[in-house]
């Protein structure tokens, strides 16, 4: 959703014809989701304020990570110890 939501306002079309979506309601049901979507992910990501650049660019990612169900992964901190010291 959110790929076919920044193509199709990146290329100034229509997301059901991206997609080639024949069908009037499926076109219709599709393009209204997608713009849905896509709208409310963006106004949640321009609400996010960081302390600098950086923090606020990770912070928006932890958004769109959350809209998508992306799981967060941390880094295993027994990977970090080096084996044999």
């Amino acid at each position: 959703m959110w790929e076919a939501y920044l193509l199709a306002k990146q290329m100034g079309v229509r997301p059901s014809e991206l997609y080639d979506v024949d069908d009037p309601l499926a076109r219709y049901c599709f393009d209204r989701a997608v713009i849905t979507f896509g709208s409310v992910l963006e106004g949640e990501i321009s609400k996010v304020k960081g302390r600098n650049e950086h923090d606020t660019e990770f912070k928006r990612q932890r958004v769109i990570n959350k809209f998508l169900g992306v799981q967060q992964k941390f880094r295993d901190p027994a990977s970090m110890i080096k084996k044999g010291t």
